[in-house]
């Protein structure tokens, strides 16, 4: 390997990621000035003691979803309930099936290098 192709394969490698989240980029931007909007709207309609407390109530309710979702997983975990895998495996399981992947996955070597 040369310097030259593992700067190729890095640098390209964020474009490559753009690329794929590309379409994804463009639905959110096309909605965001409509959430800017209604969050404007909302927030005005609010009383001032609750507006000047938003941004630790958001946190506050973000930072509860996370953990009662980490508890539910872990607790989970441990009774043994295996009906709910989660949308990695799913999709794990899905692609590892396909052809095309497994040639892909027999070939990267020979792209990396």
């Amino acid at each position: 390997q040369s310097l030259a192709s593992c700067a190729l394969l890095w640098c390209s490698l964020p474009l490559l990621a753009l690329g794929m989240a590309a379409p994804t980029v463009f639905a959110v931007l096309r909605w965001l000035p409509a959430l800017v909007h209604a969050v404007q709207t909302l927030l005005q309609h609010l009383p001032r003691c609750c507006r000047e407390s938003a941004p630790a109530i958001v946190l506050g309710v973000l930072g509860m979803s996370i953990s009662v979702g980490t508890f539910r997983r872990l607790a989970g975990a441990r009774r043994g309930s295996s009906r709910r895998r989660g949308l990695r495996h799913w999709l794990r399981t899905r692609l590892a099936r396909r052809r095309e992947v497994r040639v892909l996955q027999q070939a990267w070597p020979k792209f990396v290098t």
